[in-house]
């Protein structure tokens, strides 16, 4: 006997109200194969001979107290959800009726995938996206949208075959970006946060993440790049724009671009630059103390000189 939607959907229910009892910092033990049916909704998206992919429709905060590192995300789809509707792979791979269902259950799309914290392996060269590409005849790469990793240890995946990020987390994930990636020549992360990833070998143009129509390599608009050590490049005139000094100005308020080099230099935190004018300053009341002291000194002494 096996449960049906209906009673799938009672026990997600059920268990996230159970795990809010559970203390902050500890991962409960669940039976796997359970574990892999609150996670995933299976569809078939060829019958003949029968595909399916997984979708990954039950995730939050509240995964981080489940040990879930025997979980396989083989078959998973990091863009289904998101995209819906508009999935220009989803089109190209289902079979009509089973796109039809998709677009039945999922079709609005625009849903948010969040592992953040969780101890999850995953393998992203294992995704559906890539196992299908080449089915489909689209560029063979990995695509992430609308998926949360953050703290998730990504530091053994690889990254050459990654083709689009986009509205996703990937900070403090240990994710590994090399220098090769540039060859690419095109943009890769979107409106995502690679917060502390280090980015130390990217090197970009400022103008390609102020500018709303910004296509340079690797990185593109909309990015939190804090503590990336990235280096940006900003040549004479790219700003001159009214529009692009506004964008500019609210990054760096924003606090995206905290820790970056751009021309060589390093962007300051806002805590950073409080506590370097709090130490100007203390060297100018010194300095200003030293003068009145001297000054003050020198008066004393020549009306000690002066006949009474």
């Amino acid at each position: 006997m096996r449960l049906n939607k209906k009673g799938i959907e009672e026990l997600r229910v059920l268990v996230e109200k159970e795990l809010k009892s559970v203390p902050v910092d500890t991962r409960i033990q669940l039976d796997k194969n359970l574990l892999e049916l609150l996670l995933f909704d299976t569809v078939v998206y060829k019958k003949e001979p029968r595909k399916i992919v997984k979708l990954p429709v039950w995730s939050g905060p509240f995964l981080q107290k489940i040990d879930l590192s025997e979980i396989s995300f083989e078959d998973v789809s990091w863009t289904l959800l998101a995209d819906g509707v508009n999935s220009n792979l989803g089109q190209k791979v289902f079979d009509e009726d089973c796109w039809r269902d998709f677009i039945t259950a999922y079709g609005k799309g625009n849903k948010r995938v969040d592992y953040s914290k969780t101890n999850i392996k995953v393998d992203f060269n294992k995704s559906f996206e890539m196992k299908v590409a080449k089915i489909s005849k689209e560029t063979v790469g990995i695509r992430i949208v609308n998926c949360a990793f953050s703290f998730v240890d990504l530091s053994a995946i690889d990254v050459a075959d990654i083709e689009e990020v986009r509205g996703s987390d990937l900070s403090n994930s240990g994710l590994k970006i090399p220098k090769s990636l540039m060859r690419k020549k095109r943009t890769i992360f979107y409106y995502t946060n690679l917060a502390n990833v280090n980015l130390g070998n990217i090197i970009i143009n400022l103008k390609d993440i102020v500018s709303i129509s910004g296509n340079g390599p690797v990185i593109g608009i909309g990015c939190n790049l804090s503590n990336t050590r990235i280096s940006i490049y900003l040549e004479k005139g790219s700003l001159d724009e009214k529009e692009l000094q506004v964008n500019f100005k609210a990054i760096l308020l924003s606090g995206d671009l905290n820790g970056c080099y751009i021309n060589g230099k390093r962007v300051l935190s806002e805590k950073e630059r409080k506590e370097l004018a709090r130490k100007k300053l203390e060297e100018y009341e010194k300095y200003k103390q030293d003068i009145l002291s001297t000054v003050s000194t020198s008066i004393q002494h020549q009306i000690g000189t002066i006949p009474k």
